[in-house]
């Protein structure tokens, strides 16, 4: 069916009389885009009997009926594209099918697509001719759940401006993000018995940690903001305390009460340690014991924690039988309980993996498949909590393409149906991940490597090579930081995090210089306005990712000289043990003066300075996370393992000590050296 004819309307584009807003909001897209891409408006209009001429049916209709195309095959979200003579038919099973067979025709007959959020990630072809041949498109969903969420949206100190938002919330529909099913919340302790309601009187709800309810820092969390982090960080539950259970329950109940759109909810315990003690908690778990979490052996857990989670699911069953709970495969839970036999159906089990970033190692690759293999034995319903974005070194290139593709449909092929991948707003950094990642979980059989030639190929013309030689670059380097990291690996390996990464086996100097060069080829390279636009965004996280590596160097080299910059102010923490520790440094202390140290105390003032007027520029872009990249710079109390916490802070004290210290060598007397 010949739609544009020589940058000429040929078509229509015809709804129900009674079509809901969404799809008048669908015409319109279809509408804008077919008009960029070809310079002609087609006509919207409703059905009526007698209508004449090429038409495209968005949604049901008499005439769709007449014609026989129905979604009565498919499941949610599916949708049939159907074409003969002079009718075109997008047709979705929902709601949500209707948007995506509307996003579908864009991509498959006009060549749009949506590289990241925003005008410069869009892609729209240019024709004068648009035709459909005959034929029929059916497509539906691999996994259920589909979700990658922008984590600072709701863990970040500022809230997001609303037009980013929706940028960001278009980019997901027209990827078919989302689903019908959305498991709400993860930590729920501190929900379930937030401790400024109930600790004073009944410390009992609480987990006995040495020999204390509810932990040491008792009485500086319970002077905290109702929300604040420390209370959803440690604070676990007694978990066999039965008023404990009945809170649990309670709350469960309320929540779907208060939701009826609701349909799954988390029960899992606080982010964290600090897990009970007390003899009736002990006596559930096996003799078995994991170095995973910590490093030292530790009880695992899965017994305790799934009787517990199974006891609410049985009270909730037979008040909401048709809502779910979930929980998370997590921390020393992350495995099968041994004597527990059975979980409830309406219990989703949300595997954690440590990040499929990881899985180029190919013997943690295989513990994660055996683990999910056990799981899925256990209890098939399963679900896949991913970590997609590298919290610890904000917002760095990590492209995982590899691991993303191989990874997604393994976890289809165990089971999961349900996938929820921590994302963040770093689309000149790590946008490839999320393209891809979104690409196949809607379609798991789709081939990644075409994905990723339609990526760059669409996105960067003639330039394609030069950019994808630059994100592959990050890409090999993480590779071999995962191999030069863990070589070998014992039976019982402890967790791989990001960080637990050495970032000065990822950005090396070389590294840096080779990567400059391909963008410096792909500038040169490019072939429309355009593309030199996308190319600039990703510099921009280039400019921001050499940034970071220089801020990063001039901290670790104070902190070789003895400068107490670290986290627990101690030069011989993590820190250090991950510190550029080269023959340049130890000549630096032989002959190191406070005057130098002060003066590369500066130096690193200025660098940080520069890399945070350089996040201010982009505060409200999605180059970097902003809001993310701050909270790490400084995290809320209680939170561990970021490596630079509150450093520009710390230098400008280290500076006034040196500064002290110089002036007082000199009221004493002592010569400069």
């Amino acid at each position: 069916m010949l739609i544009v004819d020589q940058g000429k309307p040929n078509a229509s584009i015809v709804l129900n009389k009674d079509a809901k807003p969404q799809l008048l909001s669908l015409a319109k897209e279809l509408q804008r885009y077919i008009q960029r891409a070809s310079g002609a408006t087609l006509k919207i209009a409703s059905w009526q009997p007698g209508f004449e001429g090429n038409v495209i049916h968005l949604g049901p209709n008499p005439r769709v009926t007449e014609l026989g195309v129905t979604t009565e095959d498919l499941g949610p979200e599916g949708f049939r594209i159907w074409c003969s003579d002079r009718n075109l038919v997008l047709l979705g099973k929902d709601d949500l099918g209707q948007s995506h067979a509307t996003y579908a025709f864009l991509e498959r007959f006009c060549g749009v697509r949506w590289l990241w959020p925003g005008e410069s990630g869009e892609v729209v072809p240019k024709f004068d001719t648009l035709e459909v041949e005959e034929g029929e498109w059916v497509e539906a969903p691999s996994f259920r759940m589909r979700h990658l969420p922008v984590m600072s949206y709701r863990n970040a100190n500022e809230g997001w401006p609303n037009t980013f938002k929706g940028r960001i919330g278009e980019w997901r529909q027209r990827q078919k993000l989302g689903g019908q099913v959305v498991i709400q919340g993860v930590h729920a302790f501190g929900s379930i018995a937030p401790p400024r309601i109930y600790y004073r009187e009944h410390p009992e709800y609480y987990a006995l940690v040495n020999g204390i309810r509810g932990g040491e820092q008792m009485d500086v969390v319970l002077k905290e903001p109702p929300d604040s982090y420390l209370q959803f960080k440690n604070w676990q539950l007694c978990t066999t305390n039965p008023d404990v259970i009945d809170l649990a329950v309670k709350w469960v109940q309320k929540k779907f009460d208060e939701s009826p759109s609701s349909v799954v909810l988390n029960i899992s315990p606080n982010d964290g340690l600090g897990f009970c003690e007390c003899d009736r908690c002990r006596a559930l778990d096996p003799d078995e014991t994991t170095t995973e979490i910590t490093g030292t052996p530790h009880p695992i857990l899965s017994d305790r924690i799934f009787t517990f989670v199974k006891q609410i699911a049985q009270r909730v069953s037979r008040t909401h039988p048709d809502r779910l709970l979930s929980i998370l495969a997590y921390s020393f839970y992350r495995f099968p309980p041994r004597r527990l036999k059975k979980l409830e159906d309406n219990l989703i089990v949300q595997f954690c993996i440590l990040g499929c970033t990881t899985h180029y190692h190919k013997d943690i690759q295989e513990r994660d498949r055996e683990r999910l293999r056990r799981w899925r034995e256990f209890h098939p319903k399963l679900a896949i909590y991913e970590y997609l974005s590298n919290n610890h070194w904000p917002c760095i290139p990590r492209p995982v393409t590899q691991g993303i593709a191989q990874a997604i449909p393994e976890y289809y092929r165990a089971g999961a149906r349900y996938f929820f991948g921590q994302s963040l707003s770093d689309w000149a950094t790590n946008g490839v991940n999320y393209y891809l990642a979104a690409k196949l979980l809607w379609n798991c059989e789709a081939d990644p490597e075409q994905i990723l030639d339609d990526y760059f190929h669409a996105g960067f013309g003639a330039a394609a090579e030069a950019i994808r030689d630059y994100f592959n670059e990050f890409e090999q380097g993480w590779k071999q930081v995962i191999f030069q990291e863990y070589p070998g690996l014992p039976n019982d390996l402890p967790g791989i995090q990001s960080r637990n990464i050495r970032p000065d086996l990822l950005l090396t100097p070389e590294l840096i210089e080779r990567c400059k060069k391909h963008l410096m080829k792909a500038e040169h390279l490019a072939d429309s306005a355009e593309v030199t636009d996308r190319i600039a965004f990703v510099r921009k996280g280039f400019e921001y990712t050499k940034l970071h590596y220089r801020a990063m160097r001039a901290v670790v080299q104070l902190i070789c000289l003895g400068v107490p910059l670290s986290p627990s102010d101690s030069p011989s923490d993590d820190i250090l043990s991950m510190a550029f520790y080269k023959d340049e440094y130890r000549d630096l202390v032989r002959k190191v003066t406070p005057q130098k140290i002060l003066a590369l105390i500066d130096e690193a003032i200025q660098i940080w300075e520069e890399r945070e007027r350089f996040l201010e520029s982009v505060k409200d872009d999605i180059v970097v996370d902003y809001r993310w990249v701050k909270m790490c710079d400084a995290p809320p109390k209680g939170s561990e393992g970021f490596p630079f916490a509150r450093v520009l802070e710390k230098l400008r004290k280290a500076k006034s000590r040196y500064e002290l210290l110089i002036r007082s060598r000199r009221n004493i007397g002592i010569a400069e050296e």
